[in-house]
């Protein structure tokens, strides 16, 4: 019998996983804006936000809530930008289920996130970045939004 060893596994990134696994996040009809955007509205009710909108504008797609879902949840810690980097489970959506933050970075070409205080750019130009604020302003009672640009890219 074969013994593994570490080199016998392959190490691939969170990026590379996802694509080449979409139905695993997302079932048979694969990534879409509207999904990642639902996703995201279910994550924050779950970490205790009782208003939470989603829209979509001028090929952006936004989720605003009045509870800060990523700081200040126990799988989150306060600073840093770990959910958009790798997945990470979050035990209130059911058994093994992903936080979906990081899909908005891996299928967007531009995404950014802000408080009443912070602005945390995800992926994009500076520029592009300034239309997606330009386009949706956080009104007074947001706490967290989130806007991104879906790419559609799948491999």
């Amino acid at each position: 019998m074969r013994q593994y060893t570490m080199n016998d596994i392959p190490i691939i990134g969170a990026e590379e996983h996802v694509r080449k696994h979409v139905e695993m996040y997302f079932g048979p009809g694969g990534a879409c804006a509207e999904r990642i955007a639902a996703a995201l509205v279910d994550t924050a009710l779950r970490a205790g936000a009782t208003r939470v909108e989603s829209k979509t504008s001028e090929g952006w797609s936004l989720v605003q809530s009045n509870v800060d879902w990523l700081c200040g949840h126990k799988d989150r810690p306060s600073k840093g930008t770990p959910a958009w980097e790798h997945p990470t489970y979050f035990p209130e959506l059911g058994a093994n289920a992903p936080r979906f933050e990081v899909m908005v970075a891996i299928f967007s070409d531009a995404a950014i996130t802000w408080t009443p205080s912070t602005q945390e750019p995800i992926k994009g130009t500076p520029a592009v970045l300034d239309e997606a604020m330009a386009c949706h302003p956080m009104p007074p009672w947001c706490q967290r939004a989130v806007t991104f640009r879906f790419d559609g890219l799948q491999t």
